[in-house]
């Protein structure tokens, strides 16, 4: 049976987080180790039933799902604690709520995520984005504003860091 070097288990378990949405586990050095022991595993264990990278695929995506059950967060779900690669800060990583909430300031961190956000969001998610960041409405006062309730008003802003991080990554 032929197995894999632990860097190449390693790369394969981000790569799977990576093109399954799972930007801040890929980033989590303990959840890669978990995907990747789990892959072990399952070279271990295969039995021929099917091709083995489809059982090593498969039990990535278990223990992935484990870990997201665990830390209670939704595969799409981006956190203000997410480190992003930041070009203006000479392309090291710095906190997505570092950039985004220092609204009452002239950083230009927050310049460039405006920027980004009038370039690459529109209607409700771009106006969620801007009504929560820019001018500090609560998901209750924008839901309001927006004919919409609290909860598809946080949906949006969610949705509006998830595109900006996603377009940061490339």
């Amino acid at each position: 049976m032929e197995f894999l070097s632990m860097n190449e288990y390693l790369n394969q378990a981000k790569k799977i987080m990576l093109n399954n949405n799972c930007f801040y586990l890929a980033k989590d050095d303990d959840a890669v180790g978990e995907v990747a022991s789990r892959m072990m595993m399952a070279d271990h264990t295969w039995n021929g039933n099917s091709s083995r990278e489809t059982w090593r695929y498969n039990q990535a995506w278990y223990a992935i799902t484990k870990i997201l059950k665990r830390n209670k967060k939704h595969k799409d779900t981006i956190s203000l604690s997410t480190t992003i690669r930041h070009n203006s800060e000479g392309g090291r990583d710095v906190l997505l709520s570092d950039v985004i909430e220092h609204k009452e300031t002239t950083d230009p961190r927050y310049t460039e995520i405006c920027n980004i956000a009038n370039k690459i969001l529109s209607g409700k998610t771009l106006d969620c984005f801007n009504m929560y960041y820019k001018d500090g409405y609560t998901f209750q006062e924008i839901g309001d504003r927006l004919g919409f309730s609290k909860q598809r008003a946080e949906q949006c802003t969610k949705s509006a860091n998830k595109q900006i991080k996603q377009w940061m990554l490339k």
